[in-house]
This record gives structure tokens, C-alpha cells and sequence, in this order.
């Protein structure tokens, strides 16, 4: 018997895998068709492929695995798979052993994994019972856990209620058996600590006001799998240095708050806003709240500083200069000089003053404070201009002068009404010079809208020990 084989390589078909195909074999004469010699059908296999894997990309490992599971797409005849742990592009071969059972692919280690360290699984080939082969190799870089490490505390630096539940955060569970009382410690007063799947917990009892704390938690800490921490852990922060209380109401019902920080005797008051449309008045001010939050401490002991940022609220919610009785409250006060009908740069407002002195609510809240603290010195905050002026009552003038110089504002002291073109009456400054003697003086900012802290912060701490 004579056997004939014919070999051809045709071009690329493009076939879909998983598809049945008719073929047919053709005999071809002088470019005709003389006969089919033969015909039948393929199937085209589907390749081998991972379905999925108990081990994903990049995935970190907190456990203690000994076997990772990789289940194919269809049964599986044989297959190459290794494990190796990878230092600096380095692969040192990790011992394991594998075993088929139907689609499905187990690698097992022989001992527990190296922690902290970076591993790569492949899958170099995988022939399928039907025949068919893995495409391309299969690679799964992934890393195992150190011990807990903290992702998150819910404080800050500063700020913080003396009776809050401070929550620090891991990357992972932790025991909920391991003994804490060498391993977590609270400095700065008393705090119960405790303990949730990832999660340590300390509540704050009664902590000294603006007092620093700080929360060590030591290397040793055992993860949910006792992997236990290399390295300690340590936080610090402060309680609150602020009170506050609202000292009145405005027309419409808004509170007006005033901050309060230090515990000295001598006071410093500082306000802004009472006129509502100088927006910028009142962001220094709040501004000045912000970083007093995290540095008040830094008041000398024998200092208290307060904050009135927005004593018109009413005016600052409708970006207007007076009140919601449409009344000028740094014009309403009841100086020497207090007058019903105001000066302005566009003429004379009816009862701008307000009907009598002291006839707003504002005013009065701003009045029964300053009259309450009896402060040092009153600093004032307006817009626009890039001026200072001063009561005129005890050192006034000289701090004035100091506050000019060191933020290059002008002086118009002595002289406001020439620079502003109108008389100015029952103004806050006047009235507190005049009932207590309280050096005050007032800052005219370089424009209505902008924010300054930052150029006036180091002058305002000077104003504090002045």
C-alpha cells in the first residue's frame, strides 16, 4: 500500500477559538475545479486559561497561607507552577508542591511565607485534558503583611475635646486576645483604652484644657494571625484652648460668638465685621480663631485673648454695611458724640445711629462684653484702605504706630474724618475710651474681600503681649 501526505501552509485563518468549522479538500486542474476529494468538520480548542485566583495582583497578604488555589477553565492534564519571592529583581525559588484536581490548581508551601516581602507566582504551562494549552504564562505578584501598621487616627494636632474617643486605624485586624498594657500607653491625663477588629480606642476623661497628651503604641502589637509589629507608634496632640459663648443676638436672630483663649488677667479683645459688607474684617478674624485653635498655648500666662469675629452677622449674611434695622452699629454706640442721623460718603442716612445710643441688639452684646472684660487694649478690624487709627486713650497712639509700621499701613490718626471725607460719631472705639479708657485701635484693610492673616499673624501675636 502506497501512503500519500499532503502539507500545505495556508495564510493565517484567523479561526475563533471554540468554533466548529466544514472544511473541504479540492482538486484544482489548470485552475478548475475537478473534484472534492474530501470533507469534514474541526472543532478549535479553546485555550487553557485562569478563571480565576486565590491570589490577585498586587493583593497584600495579611494571613498565614500555606496553599494558593488557581481554577482554570476547563479539567486540566498537567501543568508547571512555581513560587518564588523576589528581593531587588532578585527570584529565590520558595519550596512547594502541586496537585491537579479537575479544573483546578493547588500550590502549597511548605512553610509559613516570609512577611513583609514581595513573592511572584507563575503559571509557565497548563495542558488541558482536551488537548489544548495555556496561551501565554500567567504571573501574580503579590506581597505579604508586616505586622499592624496605623493608616488613620480621627484627631488632628490640636483642638480636640477633653473627653473625645480618640480611634486609631491599622491596615489590618488585629488580636482581640494580646494583652495591651505594655504595648499602649496615654501620657497627659487619664484615658480608657480599647480595642474593635482594626481598630485601638482611647477615651479621654476630662483632660486639663489646651493640655498636650500624647499615645504611644509600642513594636509587638500581633495582627488578627499573631504577625506581630517591628516597629512603635507614637501621636501628639492637645485638648482645646477655646471656649466660646454666644454674648447676644442680632436683630433677625443670629447668635454672636465670641472665643475666648488663656486664662490670664489681662485681656486683649479682638473684633471684626461690624460692618457686614467688609468681608475681609471678619475673615482675619476667623482666620485668627483657626490658628488659635492649634496655637493658643503660646499665649503668655498672664494674657486671656478674646475674638468677636462677626459682630454684625445680619449685615455680613446681605453684604451690607448696616444692620437688619439699617442702622451703622460702629455709629450707634453712646460716645459724647453719638448723633441719630449719620455722615456717609453719599450723604446723611436718617437714624443711621440707630433711634437712640445702644438701641441695637448688637451693640449692646459688643458693649456688656467689653464692659464684662474691661480689657487691655480693643483692636478693631474694617476695610479697605491699608490704614490705622487709634482712640486716643492711653497708649493707643504708640500701638497704633507699632501696628502701621510693621504691616506698612498709613496713619490716619488724628485725622480720620479728613481721610474717610465724613464725620464719624458713636463709634465703638470712642465709646470704649471714653466709659473705661481702653486703648483701642482700629484697622482700615488694604480691600474689603481679601484675606491678610497671614501678612498680619506675626502683629497680631504682638498685640497679644503688648
Amino acid at each position: 500500500m502506497v501512503s500519500v501526505a499532503i502539507s500545505c501552509n495556508p495564510d493565517p485563518l484567523d479561526l475563533k477559538q471554540g468554533t466548529a468549522y466544514q472544511y473541504t479538500l479540492v482538486r484544482v486542474f489548470s485552475d478548475s475545479e475537478v473534484s472534492s476529494e474530501v470533507e469534514g468538520s474541526l472543532n478549535i480548542l479553546t485555550a487553557v486559561a485562569v478563571s480565576s485566583s486565590s491570589v490577585t495582583s498586587d493583593q497584600i497578604i495579611y494571613s498565614l497561607p500555606t496553599t494558593f488555589t488557581l481554577t482554570m477553565n476547563k479539567a486540566i492534564g498537567s501543568a508547571d507552577i512555581s513560587l518564588a519571592n523576589v528581593d531587588d529583581d532578585q527570584l529565590t525559588k520558595v519550596y512547594t508542591s502541586s496537585k491537579i484536581n479537575g479544573s483546578t490548581i493547588e500550590l502549597s508551601v511548605a512553610s509559613n511565607l516570609k512577611r513583609a516581602s514581595k513573592y511572584r507566582l507563575t503559571l509557565s504551562t497548563a495542558a488541558g485534558q482536551d488537548g489544548s494549552f495555556l496561551d501565554s504564562g500567567y504571573i501574580v505578584n503579590f506581597q505579604t503583611s508586616g505586622g499592624p501598621k496605623v493608616t488613620d487616627i480621627n484627631i488632628g494636632s490640636a483642638g480636640i475635646d477633653p473627653n473625645a474617643l480618640v480611634i486609631i486605624t491599622f491596615d489590618q485586624s488585629i488580636s482581640q486576645t494580646q494583652d495591651l498594657s505594655g504595648l499602649v500607653s496615654f501620657a497627659g491625663g487619664n484615658a480608657t483604652i480599647g480595642r474593635t477588629d482594626n481598630q485601638i480606642t482611647l477615651r479621654l476623661h476630662g483632660l486639663a484644657s489646651c493640655s498636650p497628651f500624647s499615645i504611644t503604641i509600642n513594636s509587638g502589637l500581633a495582627s488578627k494571625y499573631d504577625v506581630r509589629s517591628t516597629q512603635s507608634w507614637s501621636y501628639s496632640s492637645r485638648t482645646s484652648c477655646r471656649s466660646s459663648s454666644v454674648i447676644g443676638y442680632s436683630v433677625q436672630g443670629r447668635p454672636i460668638i465670641a472665643y475666648y483663649y488663656g486664662s490670664g488677667p489681662t485681656t486683649v479683645l479682638f473684633t471684626g465685621g461690624i460692618h457686614g459688607n467688609e468681608y475681609s474684617g471678619e475673615y482675619i478674624m476667623q482666620d485668627w480663631v483657626s490658628y488659635l485653635d492649634s496655637y493658643a498655648y503660646k499665649i503668655p500666662a498672664d494674657r486671656r485673648v478674646v475674638v468677636v469675629p462677626n459682630v454684625n452677622p445680619d449685615g455680613f449674611a446681605h453684604g451690607s454695611r448696616y444692620n437688619a434695622n439699617n442702622v451703622n452699629l460702629d455709629r450707634n454706640f453712646a460716645s459724647a458724640d453719638w448723633q441719630a442721623n449719620i455722615d456717609t460718603g453719599s450723604g446723611t442716612i436718617i437714624n443711621g445711629g440707630g433711634t437712640a445710643p445702644m438701641s441695637e441688639p448688637e451693640t449692646q452684646a459688643l458693649a456688656a462684653l467689653t464692659t464684662s472684660l474691661q480689657p487691655r487694649l480693643e483692636v478693631s478690624f474694617h476695610a479697605q484702605g491699608s490704614l490705622l487709627g487709634a482712640n486716643q486713650y492711653g497708649d493707643s497712639v504708640d500701638i497704633a504706630n507699632i501696628y502701621a509700621a510693621s504691616v506698612g499701613y498709613t496713619s490716619m490718626i488724628g485725622h480720620a474724618e479728613e481721610v474717610m471725607g465724613y464725620s464719624i460719631t458713636g463709634e465703638y472705639e470712642q465709646w470704649a475710651g471714653e466709659q473705661y479708657g481702653t486703648p483701642a485701635i482700629l484697622i482700615e484693610l488694604p480691600t474689603s474681600s481679601g484675606r491678610y492673616f497671614s501678612s498680619n499673624q506675626s502683629t497680631l501675636w504682638r498685640m497679644v503681649g503688648i
